[in-house]
């Protein structure tokens, strides 16, 4: 009896895809040694400001986000998905005044972008942005379920189509291009999968193109694409900081990763943003990617 208890408790609580689920819970895990292992020098600051806030202080307040998180994404997992595709609407509506109020009035400026919003009270920062991909994904996905038998209509399906998809990646391009063309690319593949047109798509790639030029030239990153262009570009360039740290990360490591927060590259980041991960994480699964490759071919 103890041993069907487990598979079938599992069963009942946990639906969808297992696949799925250990996918979230292997990157959760990951999550919180890559964290551990690349606040070395947030903790030393902190210290040294007589901040709160040390390297154990910050995995276990990133772990309780993540316990929580799974927590909701349990309880959200729960609910028919079809309450998801109306709430998607109303997401959207939300995010258009939020991106607009992130860029223009008051978001919180971090790396030359004001992309973030701070959460008053818990002081944590989070992106607009993220809120409206996960909003126009799943609207964009309800209105091509919805008009499958009008796919070739252009007023009842690729108008409301090009004007959300106008709308969310204009309003994000002028912060973040790279977030921008992965939603939009990400929402070309919806459309092709949704058997949209192929016609209808290239009108809208072109209006894309148009659109997203303008609104990367009115944004505050056009700078910043032009320079990542001109460094892509140039054989005789300087190797980037953070991909440097990466080699140096994957050179001094062995067959065994070392421990968190043990290696040269944890303290040498001079800021903590999200890019400073990666030499960290190129340290911690090196070895275990290397293991797979050489068992799987």
């Amino acid at each position: 009896m103890e041993s069907t208890f487990r598979p079938n408790w599992l069963q009942r609580n946990l639906k969808g895809d297992p696949i799925l689920w250990a996918i979230v819970l292997i990157f959760s895990v990951i999550s919180i040694a890559v964290v551990y292992s690349a606040t070395g020098t947030l903790a030393y600051r902190n210290e040294l400001r007589g901040r709160p806030g040390s390297a154990e202080m910050i995995v276990l307040k990133h772990s309780g986000l993540i316990f929580m998180g799974l927590a909701l994404m349990w309880l959200a997992h729960r609910v028919d998905y079809r309450h998801y595709s109306r709430l998607s609407l109303y997401a959207l509506l939300i995010s258009v005044p939020l991106l607009l109020f992130t860029f223009f009035v008051g978001g919180t400026t971090l790396n030359d972008a004001s992309r973030w919003l701070t959460i008053p009270v818990i002081h944590l920062t989070f992106q607009p942005s993220d809120l409206a991909k996960l909003a126009l994904i799943s609207h964009l996905a309800s209105m091509l379920s919805r008009r499958q038998q009008h796919l070739h209509d252009f007023k009842s399906t690729l108008l409301p189509v090009m004007l959300w998809v106008g709308v969310i990646c204009g309003l994000i391009i002028l912060s973040n291009a790279s977030t921008a063309l992965l939603l939009f690319a990400t929402c070309m593949l919806l459309m092709f999968i949704g058997r949209v047109p192929l016609k209808q798509m290239a009108v809208m790639v072109a209006i894309g193109v148009v659109l997203g030029g303008a609104g990367l030239a009115a944004g505050q990153r056009l700078g910043t694409v032009m320079s990542r262009v001109s460094s892509f570009s140039d054989p005789n360039k300087k190797t980037p900081f953070q991909l440097e740290h990466s080699y140096i990360a994957i050179a001094t490591g062995a067959w065994l990763a070392r421990a968190p927060a043990k290696a040269p590259s944890a303290t040498s980041c001079p800021t903590l943003t999200p890019t400073s991960f990666s030499p960290s994480s190129s340290r911690n699964t090196a070895c275990w990617a290397g293991a797979w490759w050489c068992c799987s071919t």
